[in-house]
């Protein structure tokens, strides 16, 4: 694995990470929640469109300025 491609996982996980304690903690203030797994997923979705973004943006990047 290269180390651009590290560099992106971690991006990637700090992502989610991020994403996923943005919608997590709201809701386990609130007593009546109930875990649907819905919050998983949408930081899953966050976190895949980031990374996409991320890749474009660097593929893009280094093709303007080569």
């Amino acid at each position: 694995m290269s180390k651009k491609t590290k560099k992106q996982i971690i991006s990637a996980v700090i992502t989610f990470t991020g994403a996923f304690l943005t919608f997590i903690v709201p809701a386990l203030l609130d007593p009546s929640w109930v875990y649907t797994g819905q919050v998983a997923l949408t930081a899953l979705l966050i976190s895949g469109v980031r990374a996409g973004v991320k890749v474009l943006w660097e593929k893009n990047s280094t093709a303007l300025h080569s």
